[in-house]
């Protein structure tokens, strides 16, 4: 079992948005196993919590190789894995990941982090407004 050092950064404090938790936890789940599959073992990863005109991001990002460019546009294709990736799966944990986020109204998206030390998978939602009940402290 790989062993890595995960880090949470909440930028927001508290955030609302509909989502279903059971299909919300299946989305988290896939995208830290990914990290925790192709990041090196004792590295970094790290989920950050963010608002950017009024979505909701959720950022994971780890130490990995990163994606090969030409690649980015196909990792939520159904049954697509990058050429010379590691054996294990079919193919369909980000494809099902992306329906569930567009489901929810979000979108999903995969990067090279800007220093080039790994990956970036980007999940937005759009931000709810609590509702009164748990705007009141109730």
């Amino acid at each position: 079992m790989a062993r890595h050092k995960l880090s949470v950064v909440n930028y927001l404090g508290s955030c609302y948005a509909q989502i279903d938790e059971k299909l919300f936890e299946h989305v988290l789940l896939n995208l830290l196993s990914n990290a925790v599959r192709y990041a090196p073992e004792g590295t970094e990863i790290t989920l950050r919590l963010e608002m950017e005109n009024r979505r909701i991001l959720l950022r994971i990002l780890d130490q990995g190789p990163g994606i090969p460019q030409d690649n980015l546009k196909n990792i939520f294709e159904a049954f697509y894995r990058v050429p010379g990736s590691a054996t294990g799966g079919v193919g369909l944990g980000l494809a099902i990941v992306k329906a569930l986020i567009e489901a929810h109204g979000g979108r999903v998206y995969a990067q090279n982090r800007k220093d080039m030390s790994g990956a970036e998978f980007v999940v937005e939602l759009p931000y709810e407004s609590p509702p009164a009940d748990l705007e009141d402290g109730r």
